[in-house]
């Protein structure tokens, strides 16, 4: 296994281990940090959970009740007291952000679209990273811009784009703090601080 310049830590709730490799979304990331030439040193955090958690904090930091696929928390909004998750105050030290994903939504997702959850799970990664690196779907041109970039990336990953002529959904990029790290199935959240 080559050396990679990216550091992705992942926790998975109890609940979804084993479903999606922690092995196999390092990579993803990794080689979506490759395509979009993050700078070496870059570091990524994943919690992959279930709908209960993602549900929690799609409400407190999207304001949106239900469960969502994923939800990006970019860094430098991010002040912990927890070692597990990036500690920002002021210089990020190549820190990123931070992905949360629900497994059993992108299980849904995936059977709608005739998808793999495999195939699936790299859209949503791929998706994600890239709003960490700071693209969005808000407006129509950094929609297509945002499109061409992902597929591009799921060629490599998948071998076939996933993009068809359906709008993306709202923003999955938090604009307030992140989550703390997981203990015991409960998430906890922290206060901080928006770029």
């Amino acid at each position: 296994m080559s050396s990679s310049p990216y550091r992705v830590s992942i926790q998975t709730e109890d609940a979804e281990r084993g479903i999606i490799s922690q092995r196999w979304a390092r990579d993803v990331i990794r080689r979506a940090l490759a395509a979009e030439q993050a700078p070496d040193g870059s570091r990524v955090e994943i919690l992959i959970a279930g709908d209960e958690t993602v549900s929690a904090l799609n409400a407190e930091f999207m304001g949106q009740d239900g469960t969502t696929d994923v939800i990006s928390f970019p860094s430098g909004m991010v002040d912990s007291d927890d070692d597990d998750w990036p500690d920002v105050d002021g210089d990020s030290g190549g820190d990123i952000g931070q992905i949360v994903l629900s497994v059993p939504q992108i299980a849904r997702q995936a059977e709608t679209a005739g998808m793999t959850l495999r195939e699936e799970a790299a859209h949503v990664l791929v998706h994600a990273t890239l709003h960490l690196l700071g693209h969005d779907h808000e407006l129509d041109d950094d929609e297509a811009t945002m499109r061409t970039r992902e597929d591009a990336i799921l060629m490599e990953l998948i071998g076939r784009p996933v993009h068809g002529t359906e709008p993306m959904a709202l923003s999955h990029t938090a604009d307030s703090p992140v989550v703390d790290a997981l203990e015991q199935g409960v998430v906890e959240t922290v206060s901080g601080r928006t770029p």
